[in-house]
């Protein structure tokens, strides 16, 4: 029997033809392997299959000269996968959030970073980022200066010494900071644009991601996963009520 089918609902982000999973060379290779987070093979299977073929599941396949192309985009593949906390990353400690410029609640946001520079004045924060494992934080190509010391993980309130709650009785668990082993700019940036502003900064020492406010969030693994999303801006700044 026929081993493809016309299918109108496949396209050219989904892929070119319908056809039997096992006759696909990127799904066939994507099974074969069995890379760590199966999730992600199953979601992907769902959100291209399009029927049956022979009673296996059929799936918008892409053409074989533009199935590399599309293996790059998933991070599945990716040989440093196994860096990423994928089953623990993104956890906070409250059922809610609060946005629009207001101010976070206490280890909302754990993931959040302070890069710490040498300035006239001592020691300040100049540039945020985002932990990404216990040893990686995210950052902008542009906040790697010269005059960088360090990273603290875990704060809250500038203002204040100790983060607490004091209607809930609660305070956080005391920052954590880092001295700077590794950077790793984006080989294309340059100061005078925008373009592959982007950094990576290894600490001195795993963070200690056991603790409510420092966690790492969960990096997206596929293009597919931002299409139609809201994203919410966080950072210290000025609000309402001064500078946090």
């Amino acid at each position: 029997m026929n081993e493809k089918i016309a299918d109108p609902t496949c396209s050219l982000h989904n892929g070119t033809e319908c056809m039997d999973v096992y006759k696909c060379p990127y799904f066939s290779s994507l099974l074969q392997e069995s890379p760590k987070n199966k999730l992600q093979i199953i979601t992907e299977l769902r959100r291209k299959q399009c029927g049956f073929v022979n009673r296996s599941p059929a799936v918008c396949c892409t053409k074989k000269d533009k199935v590399s192309t599309e293996r790059t985009e998933h991070l599945i593949y990716n040989r440093n996968l196994d860096l990423l906390p994928i089953d623990t990353c993104g956890q906070h400690f409250f059922d809610y959030r609060i946005t629009h410029g207001q101010v976070a609640t206490l280890n909302e946001l754990p993931w959040m970073a302070l890069i710490i520079y040498n300035t006239e004045k001592g020691l300040d924060f100049l540039c945020g980022g985002t932990l990404i494992s216990e040893i990686y934080v995210l950052t902008a190509a542009h906040c790697i200066l010269d005059s960088i010391s360090g990273v603290r993980l875990g704060e809250y309130d500038l203002l204040s010494v100790k983060d607490c709650d004091e209607p809930l009785h609660y305070c956080a668990p005391p920052v954590q900071d880092f001295h700077i082993d590794k950077i790793v700019m984006h080989q294309g940036f340059k100061n005078t644009k925008n373009n592959h502003d982007i950094a990576l900064i290894r600490l001195s020492n795993p963070a200690n991601i056991s603790v409510e406010n420092v966690q790492p969030i969960c990096l997206p693994l596929e293009r597919s996963e931002l299409q139609g999303k809201l994203f919410t801006i966080a950072g210290w700044g000025t609000s309402e009520n001064g500078i946090f």
